[in-house]
């Protein structure tokens, strides 16, 4: 049985409004002894999504061509990181992606455009002719939301 997924973020609050708009629960929300952040948010079913905020002073080493120095030592990640899946296959991005069923897709379709979410796919039939969409989570991760 798979425990959960677990991702970076650039911020966890934002990551906290998206995914709890979708159902999610917060059930930690902590800070390691390491310094980060740490978000388990969990689903109906089971399914856990972990994050780690990105501490402002680290570096990701795929986005080593968008971090600059501020002080020796020191680094600033871009306002909003791609993930990995777009820098390694922009033509696919969305093959690397987070998978939610929800009781209504067509209202949570309609609340997330009134919040400004920015969609990858709107709301369609999938090749299987099930409705979907591809909305993008606040690090510009592809997240399918399906009709449960």
């Amino acid at each position: 049985m798979l425990k959960h997924v677990s991702f970076t973020t650039a911020s966890a609050d934002a990551v906290i409004r998206f995914y709890t708009g979708l159902g999610a629960s917060v059930s930690k929300d902590l800070v390691t002894s390491e310094g980060w952040r740490r978000l388990v948010l969990s689903f109906e079913g089971g399914g856990k999504l972990q994050f780690f905020e990105v501490p402002p002073t680290a570096t990701q080493p795929t986005q080593a061509a968008e971090v600059r120095e501020t002080q020796p030592g020191e680094h600033v990640l871009p306002s909003h990181p791609a993930p990995a899946s777009s820098l390694l296959h922009p033509s696919n991005a969305w093959m690397e992606h987070v998978a939610v069923y929800l009781p209504d897709l067509s209202a949570a379709v309609a609340a997330l455009k009134a919040q400004g979410v920015t969609f990858a796919r709107d709301l369609t039939l999938s090749p299987s002719g099930n409705p979907m969409a591809f909305a993008l989570d606040p690090d510009g991760r592809q997240v399918e939301l399906l009709q449960a």
